[in-house]
């Protein structure tokens, strides 16, 4: 699976700026983060998998949000992740992004 196939529901960027009055925004940048959502017909592992093309492209951060479980678990590298249940405050030491969740769930 290449990158472009890879397409998250979510990304994060660099700030930048852009043009209003464009109808479609495009960029070869590659995101620090992406955010995944885990729909109740996707299999968890394809998403777990899918980390790993974004890892080797560049991105700094994953983040696999489980609603059914109210949980976001963060990857920074494939395998090796950190949860954050629906109570809590995200905590991403990567990107430096603070959440609380209770206003998410």
């Amino acid at each position: 699976m290449k990158f472009l196939e890879a397409l998250p529901d979510l990304a994060i960027y660099e700030k930048a700026t852009f043009e209003t009055e464009e109808e479609e925004i495009k960029t070869i940048q590659i995101p620090l983060a992406v955010v995944e959502i885990l729909s109740p017909t996707q299999n968890i592992n394809e998403l777990v998998e899918k980390s790993k093309v974004y890892f080797e492209n560049g991105v700094q951060s994953y983040w696999l949000v489980v609603p059914v479980l109210k949980s976001v678990f963060i990857y920074h590298e494939y395998g090796n992740f950190i949860d954050f249940q629906h109570q809590e405050i995200l905590k991403d030491e990567i990107l430096g992004i603070e959440l609380d969740l209770k206003l998410i769930f």
